[in-house]
């Protein structure tokens, strides 16, 4: 495999396991290893409120509301601890990656599927969910990308020219 052919490799394994995605909607990105949250706003304006809720009730880790992160123009209600937590007034958050980093709040190892969300655009009585993506580690992209390199390279040396 020639250098070109090795770095559209390296670039197509990346892609593969890059969460980035558009989206208009509000979004939560949740890491299982450390049960970081971040969550983002995608609509273009501020949501009369959005949360996170275990299904189980079992897998919010974090009780204290002091330990959440304070989100600028926002209000954080702790109402549904230890099962839920909710942001009142949260901003939209435009062109940032993930949006806000709101703490490693949930139990690692969490499923995702065990997660919910749903949000409230204002003067709206109805929620509306909330999509849960599952963002990987960069270290398992990192081994993903080298394990699919070697993977090639072996599979051409086997082949007769």
């Amino acid at each position: 495999m020639n250098r070109a052919g090795l770095g559209l490799t390296i670039v197509a394994a990346i892609a593969a396991c890059s969460p980035l995605q558009a989206v208009a909607a509000p979004t939560a990105y949740y890491n299982p290893a450390t049960g970081g949250i971040h969550l983002k706003n995608d609509t273009g304006a501020k949501l009369g409120a959005i949360g996170v809720i275990s299904e189980s009730l079992l897998h919010v880790a974090k009780t204290d509301p002091s330990l959440y992160a304070s989100i600028p123009g926002a209000t954080f209600d702790a109402g549904d601890l230890p099962y839920g937590f909710t942001y009142l007034s949260y901003p939209s958050t435009g062109s940032e990656p993930f949006g806000f980093f709101i703490g490693n709040v949930i139990v690692p190892g969490t499923p995702a599927s065990d997660l919910s969300g749903l949000y409230y655009p204002w003067l709206v009585a109805t929620s509306t969910p909330v999509a849960i993506v599952e963002v990987p580690e960069p270290s398992s992209i990192v081994v993903a990308t080298i394990g699919a390199t070697l993977l090639l390279r072996r599979r051409q040396r086997r082949q007769p020219n």
